[in-house]
């Protein structure tokens, strides 16, 4: 079974040359993306959720000027996956400091935000707090919302809580997302150049390397290792300035470890 075999061969220097014929362009492909993914699990691990004071100061304000009685009212509707299920559209609940519009038909969305300074319209599964012309904040409903409709303060502290958790899960998803592709575009990179020298290097002198994929297939090799304990240092020090070097001298380092048990050479016994 490949992964089982990739995996012994990493940690072997004389099978990345005796065993790189087992590497098709395919297979070298789906290793290298692999491990790219892989070396995103230091920043998940150590990615810490964030608060926005001015967030939470314009939700403090939502709890002294939502109307009394926004909370019974949502109480009383039908709520089920995170979803209002309501026959009822455009139901405005008047406050003396802001109104609350609940289900608002797509229509008239947009004429409310305009019309109000303040106002906290809530869709079948969103919520639109407009706190003043330049300041909104959307998000998805709590699925639990319905178990926070005792008052109007546990009302706003989910709605806030819901709020910071997707712009968190945004960030994270934004920060795999950018780490991913840096190792992708820089890591990659950088090795499939140490490919290209391998390769100019088997034309001239090491002939039983044979072609470029097989190159390729022992730089994807000779990447486990360096990927791996890129990894466990990343867990450490969360950059790429630190986890990129040990991928590419790492990687550099088992050829040339490779190339010293078995000088590149078919004849070598393993």
């Amino acid at each position: 079974m490949f992964p089982i075999h990739y995996i012994r061969d990493i940690f072997s220097p004389s099978n990345i040359f005796h065993h790189r014929y087992k590497m098709t362009w395919w297979k070298s492909i789906v290793v290298m993306v692999l491990w790219t993914i892989l070396m995103t699990i230091p920043f998940y691990s150590t990615f810490q959720p964030t608060e926005d004071g001015t967030v939470n100061q314009a939700f403090e304000q939502l709890t002294i000027t939502l109307p009394d009685d926004t909370a019974s009212t949502l109480a009383s509707l039908n709520y089920e996956n995170g979803v209002f299920a309501s026959e009822t559209t455009d139901q405005i609940i008047e406050g003396d400091k802001m109104d609350v519009v609940l289900i608002p038909s797509a229509d008239n969305i947009e004429a409310y935000l305009k019309d109000n300074e303040s106002i906290l319209l809530i869709l079948p599964d969103q919520f639109v707090y407009q706190v003043d012309s330049d300041t909104r904040y959307t998000a998805n409903l709590p699925l639990d919302l319905i178990d926070h409709l005792g008052d109007n303060g546990q009302l706003v502290e989910s709605l806030r809580q819901n709020y910071h958790s997707e712009i968190n899960t945004q960030n994270l998803q934004m920060l795999l997302m950018t780490r991913q592709l840096t190792f992708f575009i820089l890591g990659l990179g950088g090795l499939l150049l140490v490919a290209s020298r391998l390769n100019i290097l088997q034309k001239h002198h090491f002939h039983d390397l044979f072609s470029f994929e097989y190159c390729i297939g022992m730089v994807a090799m000779a990447m486990g290792v360096p990927a791996i304990v890129a990894i466990i240092v990343g867990t450490v020090f969360p950059t790429a300035a630190v986890m990129l070097p040990i991928l590419w001298i790492g990687t550099i380092a088992m050829l040339y470890w490779s190339y010293r048990q078995t000088s590149f050479k078919r004849n070598t016994m393993i």
